[in-house]
This record gives structure tokens, sequence and C-alpha cells, in this order.
């Protein structure tokens, strides 16, 4: 393995044409992805046909959520062309409205950099001074900086030239296509959702049901400021639904299941790669023979079977002066226990690395910064993928049997092993959902409704 320690919408239309037996021309527009846009016009919020009769005024700059319009078919006349309007959700209001007046909504990347700690502190390298940008482009340079990075790894550790390496990044693209977004809950609360067929955000929460309770962490709402995405797990789509600290409230476990395209995830949303608030990624021991490995992130490390005793990956955080997050001073009181926190997590940022143990003794460290936590929009699934091949490269590079078996592993068990021992990301997905039966599970707790 060679150093390299210095590294660092679509819209879907068809063209005009005559149809048979019609002198007219027709274009159809209808926004793909479905997600949140807002309006950079006013305009009308029209209903069901034929009348197509105007339900409510809606002001530029409000946001809408275009959902999916099912068998639903709309002609409204433009001149000589008829056009199909986006079927979309307004308030509590279902309609038609024209596309030309939408734009994609980028008002929960805006809060982010408005009021996240992490982005806007003065020891943060990637912060959003350093950087020039807020909102949405801020987000979507430190994804560009972890792609940039993990192509400058694939280049410069010989990973690319792998004969094998390609079709792997290739293999896994390909599943994580077929993969989930899973956000766990309870019944009590998976079965409200399914009532009102949204899932919101707790900011949208606060504003529409104030009185129902969340899971939301203090670094979460003043740290990171995200409190306008849901939060998911990217899983296969045969993971075993589980109990969670999330299924607390009410009820039995239960979660909404979505498959990633469907989810809006891939255009809208966003990626942890690991959580930020627990930077732990799991440390991956193997036994002495190498015929089985296993992982568990450090606070859970000491369950992990004893047999169990060659050390494989683990990840280094920095070291620095404990006294050194204390200089700075808070934005205000309130907040002081998470700036602390989040000093400690800059500081530590630094000189971050994944730690590939070639024997008890001899190792390599390998950055690993905040800015290659982040994936977003169409970055998202190379990016993982590529990232995933780059983990198998590494421990081939220093134990070729762990590493020919995990070349060797294809389907599903290869998504289960790179999302249980390599990393495990967490999407976020701004402001709400529509939720559908088929996204519920288990089933069970829909019997009789």
């Amino acid at each position: 393995m060679k150093d390299y320690s210095n590294s660092r919408n679509k819209e879907s239309r068809t063209l005009p044409t005559n149809p048979k037996g019609s002198n007219q021309a027709h274009i159809q527009f209808q926004k793909d992805p479905l997600g949140w846009y807002k309006l950079k016009t006013d305009s009308n919020l029209r209903g069901e046909g034929p009348e197509y009769s105007i339900l409510r005024d809606i002001k530029s700059g409000e946001e809408v959520m275009v959902v999916d319009k099912g068998d639903r078919l709309s002609r409204f006349k433009l001149s000589l062309l008829t056009r199909e309007h986006s079927w979309v959700k307004a308030g509590d209001n279902y309609g038609w409205i024209k596309d030309d007046s939408l734009i994609p909504a980028t008002a929960a990347y805006d809060r982010m950099t408005s009021n996240g700690l992490l982005w806007n502190h003065v020891w943060y390298e990637q912060n959003t001074k350093a950087l020039g940008k807020i909102g949405k482009a801020y987000f979507e340079k430190l994804s560009k900086l972890n792609i940039d990075s993990l192509n400058y790894r694939k280049k410069h550790s010989g990973a690319n030239s792998t004969a094998w390496f390609k079709t792997k990044v290739e293999e896994i693209e390909t599943l994580l296509n077929n993969t989930v977004v899973n956000h766990y809950t309870n019944s009590v609360k998976a079965k409200a959702m399914l009532e009102v067929r949204e899932m919101k955000s707790q900011n949208r929460l606060a504003i529409d049901n104030p009185e129902i309770p969340h899971n939301t962490q203090p670094f979460d709402e003043q740290g990171l400021a995200n409190t306008d995405f849901l939060f998911f797990f990217i899983e296969p789509h045969d993971t075993q639904l589980r109990d969670t600290r999330f299924a607390s409230g009410g009820g039995a476990p239960a979660r909404i299941s979505v498959p990633i395209r469907e989810s809006g995830l891939l255009t809208h949303g966003w990626v942890m790669i690991t959580d930020f608030a627990q930077r732990e990624f799991p440390t991956v021991k193997a036994t002495e023979d190498d015929s089985d490995f296993n992982s568990a992130i450090p606070s859970r490390l000491s369950r992990m079977a004893s047999h169990y005793t060659k050390m494989i990956r683990s990840f280094a955080p920095g070291q620095f002066n404990p006294m050194e997050p204390f200089l700075l001073t808070p934005p205000n009181e309130e907040s002081q226990n998470v700036f602390n926190f989040i000093s400690q997590l800059v500081l530590s940022d630094r000189k971050s690395q994944q730690i590939y143990h070639i024997d008890h003794e001899k190792k390599i460290g390998i950055p690993e910064q905040l800015y290659n936590n982040i994936l977003v929009g169409s970055d998202i699934i190379p990016g993982i993928a590529n990232k995933a091949a780059l983990e198998i490269y590494h421990i081939n590079c220093i134990n070729t049997v762990l590493g020919q078996s995990l070349i060797d592993l294809h389907g599903i068990p290869l998504i289960h092993r790179i999302f249980h021992d390599f990393f495990r990301p967490q999407a976020m997905i701004p402001n709400s959902m529509v939720i559908k039966r088929e996204y519920v599970q288990p089933t069970e707790i829909l019997e009789g409704d």
C-alpha cells in the first residue's frame, strides 16, 4: 500500500410532438424527482379536472412538496401547447401547479449554515467562511471535497490499477441502488404518520403538531442545526426490524422503509458516513488464523467475542491539549456544552486517521477528516461505493486472506458486511415525506385498519 497521507433536478420531459389526429403540439412536464420545492413566482394551486378550479393562491418563496401523481393526468393549455403540471402538497391541500414556477427548496440547508455551530466554527478548516459558501452549495462543496479525496486516494494508493477494483465499485453501486432508507420508530407513531400520510421533520412538527415528542439531541439541534431533516439509516432491504431507542414512547418497534430511489435522498438529501455526534467507525478484528472477522463500535468493543484477537482496522481521533477547547467563548450560555464538544471534535479532526494494522506492531494511518464524512445528492451512491471498495483494497493490502474473502463476497451479504463492518451511513431528507401504506413495517401493526 502506497503512502498518501497528504491527500485531501432533474426534470423528466418529453419533447414536443404532434399527436395523431391533433394539430396541437403536446409537451409533458413532471417534476422528477419528488421532494420539496419553492415558488419563484406567485402561482395558483388548482384542483383536479376537468375544471381545474383554483384552490388557493401560493406566494413566491412558499414551499410545496411534489408528490406522486399516481394515474392523475392534467392538460393545461398554454398557447398551442398543453402542459402537465406537478401534483403537489401545499399545506393541507393537494393540487396542480405549474412546473416553471418551481425551483428546489434549500431553506433546510440554509438554516444549517445559519445556525449550526460546527459549520461556522472558527477552528474548522472547511467552515463556511473558508469555503465561501452557505446553504446547500456549502454542503455540495464538502461533498465534492470528499469525492476529490476518494479519487486522489484511488489514484495514489494503486487501487485504480488493481484488476478487481473498478468491477467491485460498479457492483456496490448496483447493490446500493436497491437498498432502502429505514426510519426507526414505534407502532403508535408509524400509524399516526400513515393516518396523515406524512412524516415530518422536528421543525415541521413543532409548527403543525407541537405536542408530539421527538428524539432529537442537543448536538443535532445546535451543533448541526439539522432539525429540518428526517433521519434514516441506509440498509439492505432484508435488514431485520430491530428495537431501538427511537421505539420509546408507546407501542411496538416499527419503521418506515422506503426504496432509496423513491425517497428523494439522491437528489434533495445528504448522508453522514458515520454519526458526527458519536464519530465511531467500527473497529474490525479477526481471529488469529484469519478464518473470520467481526466488528463493533469502540464503545461496545468489550462485547465482542474473545476469539477475535487480531486488530485489522481502528479509528484514531487526533490528540489535542484537553484545555484548548475551553479557550473559546460560546455564542451563548445555552449552547456552551455543545460548543465545547464541537471544539473538541474540530481539534481532534486535524489528525484523525483510520489505522490499518499489518500485524500486532506495524500499522498504517490514513487521514479521515470531517469533510470525508459528507456526501450530497448524486454523490451519495458513487461516494459510498468507492469508499467501500477502498476499504476492501486497504484490508487486502495488509491481510490478503481477509481481503480476498471480501473481494469474493457478492450480493446482499456484501452490503451487510459494508454497513456493519466499515461504516454505518445515516441519511437526511429535508422537511417531510409522503407515507404510503407499503412503507410501514411490520405490516401486522396495520391489521384491522
